[in-house]
């Protein structure tokens, strides 16, 4: 597996061990003096002698601390080059870069203010049951997601060989020595140990967001006086898009949020043919993955849910103007009440 952030910490080990740099002598190799004495400005750093105590052991006692100078050397090297998940988040899902004009971005801060001090929607985050008095989703809607989850976490159960995590998402695939050809793509935490977001965590933070983006939905209908129809078809539009984004199954150029993917057994797919890093997620799929990989609070929930609305009635209202049975002749993986 060569994955960009394995590759970025050879390269820095490298430079610790051969490279010399001012006022810094490489462990190994040449290196061009101004004096023939040790100066008071050569020094080594603090890698170099961890490696220097390392190397001048014998092997058993080598063998002996190995595991804890790797540990110590990775600590060191996102000390000095962290993977900086928040920061990614932060750039990629701001709104000025997913709408197409001022007038969408506006809509959006307007939709985000009137949920302002809403109890209602405040709700929806400790929610247990369907809050929505006079409008539910119908149960067959979730059970497919829930379903989906539960085929993947078998799927898992396969013996993992290795992962490599996306260089800037807090997304990971896992490569399997049965499947060789196949990779689980998982969402991880976005805290200090990254840990993988388990399918129950994932199942009710997807059940909240459909929820939110609802509600939201409801409000929306209402101020433009859509019939009960138009309101029912659209609302399973926005829920089936909103779940393909996740598990790109009607979306065969796309990386699955979460799930298998058949790809090149060495590399993960936000990898090229050389090896190098390259986009993969599009933006609203970053800002599900923000709301995915965090604690769910009222502003994170409000943040996601307005953003990813916002974009799909920007792209809803767009195929209504260029296709007039945009889903009434699909047959659709879920039903809308």
């Amino acid at each position: 597996m060569h994955s960009v952030w394995q590759r970025k910490l050879f390269d820095w080990l490298d430079e610790e061990l051969l490279t010399s740099k001012e006022k810094r002598l490489p462990i190994f190799g040449m290196a061009k003096l101004s004096h023939q004495e040790w100066g008071e400005d050569d020094e080594f750093g603090d890698p170099q002698v961890e490696l220097i105590h390392y190397f001048s052991l014998n092997a058993k006692e080598k063998e002996k601390i190995a595991p804890n100078l790797a540990t110590s050397l990775v600590q060191r090297f996102q000390e000095e080059d962290p993977i900086n998940f928040t920061e990614a988040l932060n750039d990629a899902g701001e709104s000025n870069k997913i709408f197409s004009s001022a007038a969408l971005q506006k809509s959006n801060e307007k939709l985000r203010q009137s949920l302002t001090n809403d109890q209602k929607f405040e709700t929806i985050v400790n929610a247990k049951r369907w809050p929505l008095s006079g409008d539910y989703l119908p149960k067959s809607t979730l059970e497919y997601f829930k379903h989906q989850l539960k085929k993947l976490n078998e799927d898992q159960t396969a013996k993992q060989s290795a992962q490599s995590v996306h260089p800037k998402l807090p997304v990971a695939v896992y490569f399997f020595k049965k499947m060789p050809d196949y990779q689980m793509v998982r969402i991880l935490e976005n805290t200090p140990n990254k840990g993988v977001v388990r399918f129950n965590v994932m199942y009710n933070k997807f059940w909240k967001l459909v929820l939110a983006t609802t509600y939201i939905h409801l409000k929306v209908s209402q101020e433009k006086e859509m019939t009960k129809l138009e309101y029912q078809q659209s609302r399973g539009r926005l829920f089936e898009w909103i779940q393909n984004m996740i598990l790109k199954e009607s979306d065969n150029t796309g990386i699955p949020l979460i799930g298998l993917i058949k790809n090149d057994r060495n590399k993960a797919p936000w990898e090229d043919q050389n090896g190098k890093e390259h986009k993969s997620f599009r933006i609203d799929e970053a800002i599900l993955i923000e709301y995915l990989s965090n604690e769910v609070n009222p502003e994170s929930l409000k943040k996601a849910s307005t953003l990813l609305y916002t974009h799909w009635n920007q792209l809803d209202e767009l195929d209504d103007r260029t296709s007039g049975n945009r889903f009434q002749n699909k047959k659709l993986k879920t039903k809308s009440n």
